[in-house]
């Protein structure tokens, strides 16, 4: 129900100026990660997998040729997380997938163009569709392992949000969430599975034990995995 406005109040909502107060501009940066396998020449049916993230370089000043996270400002007919949708479509063409807030970015000088706030999203991708763009606002897009990220010069505070974001995701797999399925294709192997699992905890798991876990979240399909190896091996999606 709407709610009734006094005369008064109107009056005062007509006379009041926001540049009464400093404000500052509000961006959504977003943290995507994907899987890909690490190593195709590699003959095994199952092959270990690598995280890799998304990073964009800076065609503009500030930190012009540096590497940053995609993002951008927050226009004034939008909520912060259609931002997000927004840039992330526009420079991966990946649209209505699971979103995440997993912080707010407001340390005064984090940005030397001013006073910027910026929301933090981390989305989780199949790595089948992703499509990447670039703009006027970034030379090239561009995966890059967690190995890799040490020698890249990484503009503002992203690298700090990043090591927060894989944070956040080593919660998610150590809790057994089921978000980290939408890091796979629509079916996949138990071992494939657990070899996602497995990266991003960067520690072995037992196969009964993780077995048994995930046997709540995912169910058997008609398909099943022919590869190198003379057993065939059922095939599995995610729950609903």
């Amino acid at each position: 129900m709407e709610r009734k406005i006094s005369k008064e109040e109107r009056e005062f909502l007509q006379n009041y100026s926001l540049t009464k107060y400093e404000r500052p501009s509000v961006a959504a940066d977003i943290v995507v990660f994907r899987m890909v396998e690490k190593d195709e020449e590699n003959k095994k049916k199952t092959r270990p997998k690598c995280l890799q993230i998304l990073l964009i370089k800076r065609a503009n000043y500030p930190f012009k040729n540096y590497w940053t996270l995609p993002g951008g400002f927050c226009r004034p007919d939008e909520r912060i997380e259609e931002t997000a949708r927004r840039e992330l479509f526009e420079e991966t063409n990946v649209s209505g997938v699971d979103m995440k807030l997993i912080g707010v970015y407001s340390e005064p000088g984090r940005d030397p163009r001013g006073w910027i706030i910026s929301n933090t999203y981390m989305v989780l991708v199949n790595h089948l569709d992703c499509e990447l763009r670039t703009d006027k606002e970034a030379w090239e897009a561009k995966w890059f392992s967690f190995e890799e990220l040490d020698g890249l010069d990484i503009g503002f505070d992203h690298r700090t949000i990043i090591r927060e974001a894989f944070l956040s995701l080593k919660e998610y797999a150590s809790s057994y969430s089921n978000r980290i399925f939408n890091l796979l294709p629509p079916s996949f192997t138990l071992a494939e599975l657990q070899l996602v699992y497995e990266e991003i905890l960067q520690r072995n798991l037992t196969k009964q034990n993780f077995r048994r876990k995930m046997m709540e979240f995912v169910e058997e399909t008609d398909e099943v995995e022919t590869g190198y190896s003379h057993r065939n091996s059922q095939k599995y999606r995610r729950k609903h």
